[in-house]
């Protein structure tokens, strides 16, 4: 409350990516939306959900189609979903990490973000959407893919509100071996993708 009073409010997002395979309250719905329901009543107790933006951020991206039939390596998201009184905004982790991985390929915008964005506006219409964790690798064909993320999200995707770009280099796990390879998903990773960043976000769509 003291915090939420001084500076305004905040975005709380916890409990990220419970149907994925990262964390240590994956793959358990029932306890997770126990526990976040919990935590929950506790702001509310205290008074502070009036300064709380809860935001309940899934990985979506781990449910792909091929040749028409759902292929997934993550468990459905909604059933770790606390229920419309507990959530603000709907959170979605979206990468394209190229060919960084064994596993991974080059994606289209659409490709990675279209199946889950969605299932989600489908699922929670009311909801505002965040894009949480958002980047892309560094190859070629980056400042493009920059370039078609605005744009598309201007005209497709209007349901996204707050894009979170991952703006630096870190290091993804394989999950067919041990190594682990960068993922380069900082804005300047390139001189042509920070200059299609800043022309992307220079949108006054954006800018309001």
């Amino acid at each position: 409350v003291t915090f939420g009073k001084q500076y305004g409010g905040f975005f709380f997002r916890t409990l990220i990516e419970a149907n994925g395979g990262t964390y240590p309250w994956r793959g358990q719905p029932g306890k997770v939306k126990d526990a976040w329901r919990h935590m929950w009543e506790l702001f509310e107790v205290e008074g502070a959900n009036e300064y709380v933006t809860w935001v309940w951020d899934q990985f979506y991206q781990g449910w792909y189609i091929s040749n028409r039939n759902i292929v997934k390596w993550s468990s459905w998201p909604d059933d770790y979903y606390p229920g419309d009184r507990y959530v603000d905004w709907i959170g979605m982790n979206v990468w394209n990490f190229g060919d960084s991985q064994s596993y991974s390929h080059w994606e289209s915008i659409d490709e990675a973000l279209g199946f889950g964005y969605s299932n989600v506006r489908r699922n929670h219409p009311d909801k505002p959407v965040m894009l949480a964790e958002f980047g892309c690798h560094e190859q070629t064909g980056k400042a493009k893919w920059v370039k078609d993320v605005f744009k598309q999200i201007k005209e497709k995707y209007k349901g996204i509100k707050l894009i979170g770009w991952i703006d630096f280099p870190w290091y993804m796990p394989e999950r067919t071996s041990p190594t682990k390879n960068i993922v380069n998903s900082s804005i300047d990773s390139s001189e042509a993708s920070l200059r299609a960043f800043v022309e992307g976000v220079a949108d006054p769509y954006y800018l309001g």
